[in-house]
């Protein structure tokens, strides 16, 4: 659908190189970004309001407190959050949402969608075991009482990670990611291992047979993001010791890239839980966020006649593929003529009329493309705002993909501009644009091993992992500095406090304790400590200790986070102490 859109704006420039093209183009991109947010907006707020967003946030909240409760509290807790009309209207409201050009991914909505999935699963295993009344569900000998990390965990966690493996084709980095970010606060089970290690190749698997047989002709490809060219080999590719130094200011330049968008996203956010504007009627938010997507659309197509640069098209034998190498045909890129000659093709058209995914083929290229530093530094002025301007909006949403395409620019300015003063000692610019990738997303989620191993898995290029892990720790660092938390934690902070006050009634002294909870395992988690954690009030508190493993310990008499809501609409019944349950596994 997307490269469908972009296809027909680039075919009204091409064939009108005067301003009017251009007008044109911009009148289409914008009415298709216009209707296909109203419609995405309008399926979340007025169907299933828990899809909006990436759902992430609360997705981690359901998680620590569903490993703690036996299976049928743990699908009840679930219910509105992972239900399957929230599932359905995601899927299609995400496709609409990334139809419509908004600054947006679709990984972190993927992950909530496939969790949605394992809780389906595990809600059809669970009522037909008893339904057929194997044993009695209240038998402390029930086979989905209280078993190793729980069924229901086990499933979400396993969903999540074939959604992340199937979105980014990264089975390793979607297996990482749930273990890292998303799980790993309540708890991670040998069970969970093998489940999301299954999960994850099975969807990878699976998506890959999917298209090859609903497009026998290859129109389509399943590599979203195209990093080398066919016929180059990895072994030639890699990085040089002469990168350290720049590599390292790239680092630098990428926390505080990262901690200040991870500030200004979550101050948009607050923004937009709070205005008035949008709590007195949804129709408000439909019709902002449409209005973001018009302008995001206008000013993407409009930007490459404002600042018009033209480059020789790379010649590859094929002059039919010289105007525009489609991203999704053939695993190429795109180039894009835009108001250029035949022979040549506009850097600033291809960069923002390809998609994201198309822009970070572009920047992770490994050939002798060159991208001006101007004209990615005025891609990137503009490109952020419009990204902020898309957190915590009415669709779901994702950062993944955004961030990523932030620090391949940051990343690839560094590598033109190093190279243009030591050319021939110096790595190819695309290796500082993966680099930079994997550091900004670092900066601005804080995880580490699976944003490396995401980075090498869609890159193919396993030497970089050296460098990468060094510069993002590094970026992860710097960004600490600027912001303490990162951006999905920040939210579930938020979200845990903001329920715990909810109905303007001053929480008892369990539900302070509850709304601490994760706040305090995140910091103890920060400061890899495993000492008693300390309350809000100084004195000591008795909610858990962190294992030297990293994972969550809590006694039967500590509280919960069950009475709190999971989203804007989600009422979560009261959870109950849990009986018989066994400590999660540690790693």
């Amino acid at each position: 659908m997307t490269d469908w859109k972009l296809s027909i704006a680039d075919e009204i420039v091409a064939n009108n190189h005067t301003g009017k093209g251009v007008a044109l183009a911009a009148f289409f991109m914008g009415s298709m970004g216009l209707i296909a947010a109203a419609l995405s907006a309008c399926m979340v707020v007025f169907i299933a309001p828990p899809a909006e967003a990436s759902g992430l946030p609360q997705l981690i909240v359901y998680m620590a407190e569903a490993e703690l409760m036996e299976e049928r509290k743990a699908l009840e807790l679930g219910n509105r959050l992972l239900e399957f009309r929230v599932v359905l209207v995601k899927i299609f409201a995400l496709t609409l949402a990334c139809f419509s050009g908004l600054a947006i991914g679709r990984e972190g909505p993927a992950v909530h969608i496939g969790a949605g999935f394992g809780w389906i699963v595990a809600k059809c295993v669970i009522s037909d075991v008893e339904k057929h009344g194997v044993v009695r569900p209240g038998d402390p000998d029930h086979p989905l009482a209280v078993t190793e990390g729980g069924l229901v965990h086990t499933l979400v966690v396993a969903g999540g990670a074939a959604g992340f493996a199937a979105a980014f084709n990264a089975p390793l980095g979607g297996m990482l990611y749930m273990l890292e970010e998303i799980a790993l606060p309540s708890g991670w089970s040998a069970r969970a291992t093998r489940g999301s290690f299954v999960a994850a190749a099975s969807a990878v698997l699976i998506v890959k047979g999917v298209l090859q047989l609903a497009w026998s002709d290859s129109s389509v490809s399943y590599n979203s993001i195209v990093i080398f060219e066919k016929g180059t080999s990895i072994d030639t590719l890699g990085w040089s010791f002469s990168d350290i130094i720049p590599l390292l200011l790239l680092g630098a330049l990428c926390g505080v890239v990262s901690g200040i968008a991870t500030h200004l996203g979550l101050m948009m956010q607050k923004y937009r839980k709070s205005a008035a504007w949008r709590v007195e009627s949804n129709w408000k938010k439909v019709v902002e966020i449409s209005l973001v997507a018009l302008a995001t659309s206008v000013i993407f197509t409009i930007l490459p006649a404002m600042y018009r640069v033209c480059v020789d098209v790379p010649t590859d034998g094929d002059d039919d593929k010289n105007r525009r190498l489609s991203g999704l045909h053939h695993a190429e890129k795109s180039y894009i003529q835009y108001t250029c000659s035949d022979d040549k093709y506009s850097p600033m058209a291809s960069l923002t009329l390809v998609g994201e995914e198309g822009a970070i083929s572009h920047l992770f290229g490994r050939d002798t493309d060159k991208y001006p530093p101007a004209i990615l530094f005025v891609f990137l002025l503009f490109y952020v705002p419009c990204q902020i301007a898309a957190a915590g909006s009415a669709v779901p949403a994702g950062t993944f993909v955004p961030m990523l395409l932030c620090g391949a620019c940051l990343g690839r300015i560094t590598g033109e501009l190093v190279n243009s003063f030591f050319e021939g000692y110096m790595s190819a610019p695309g290796v500082y644009a993966a680099v930079g990738a994997a550091a900004c997303l670092g900066g601005f989620t804080r995880s580490t091993i699976a944003v490396v191993a995401t980075i090498c898995e869609i890159t193919g290029d396993v030497s970089i992992i050296a460098p990468t892990m060094v510069v993002l720790s590094l970026s992860r660092f710097v960004a600490s500095k600027v912001t303490m938390e990162g951006y999905t934690h920040g939210l579930v902070h938020r979200l845990v406090r903001a329920n715990a006050n909810e109905k303007g009634h001053r929480p008892s002294l369990e539900n302070k304790k509850a709304s601490s909870l994760l706040l305090l395992l995140d910091k103890a988690m920060e400061h890899g400590t495993s000492s008693p954690l300390p309350s809000p009030t100084g004195s000591p508190s008795n909610l858990g200790r962190i294992s030297e493993h990293g994972s969550l310990r809590r006694s039967e008499s500590e509280p919960s986070l069950s009475s709190f809501s999971l989203g804007s609409e989600v009422v979560i019944p009261p959870g109950t102490t849990p009986k018989g349950r066994q400590e999660p596994a540690a790693i």
